[in-house]
């Protein structure tokens, strides 16, 4: 019997980055993602004209700070390593 699950191949792209090693800025990282309404993108847009220091990054962080600190989750938040030229 088959058993139903995702499948096993790489994308070469994946294989690719997998050769090269992660940048730098993505050592010890690992992707959190999420699909939300178009609304929430343009209110992180409309933060950052206010804020142009902050990347989404940035303010993701800070929303996570605060969702741990609501559900009184011990966490420290790394700082975000910004992106270098040579990577």
């Amino acid at each position: 019997m088959k058993k139903a699950g995702r499948a096993t191949t790489t994308s070469p792209k994946v294989a690719i980055n997998a050769l090269r090693g992660a940048p730098s800025y993505r050592k010890d990282r690992v992707l959190i993602a999420g699909y939300f309404a178009r609304s929430v993108k343009a209110a992180f847009r409309m933060i950052q004209v206010t804020h142009v220091e902050k990347s989404v990054q940035d303010l993701m962080n800070e929303a996570f700070a605060d969702l741990f600190l609501k559900y009184d989750v011990q966490q420290t938040i790394a700082p975000v390593a910004k992106k270098q030229a040579a990577d």
